[in-house]
Formats: structure tokens, sequence, C-alpha cells
């Protein structure tokens, strides 16, 4: 099924901003 695959997709991407956002506010939070 197509529509599972469209879903995993859009997971794993959401998985992937939501920890280069995590990253670049701990970033932030180090550097000040």
């Amino acid at each position: 099924a197509p529509v599972v695959i469209i879903l995993m997709i859009l997971c794993v991407m959401a998985g992937i901003i939501g920890t280069i956002l995590l990253i670049s506010y701990s970033i932030r939070r180090l550097i000040k």
C-alpha cells in the first residue's frame, strides 16, 4: 500500500526535523 509508505516517510522526515530543531536549540543555549 503506497499510503503506508508515504506515512512512514512523513514520520521519518518529522523525526529528522525534530532532532535538528532540538540540536540547534541546545546549541543556541550553550552559546549563550
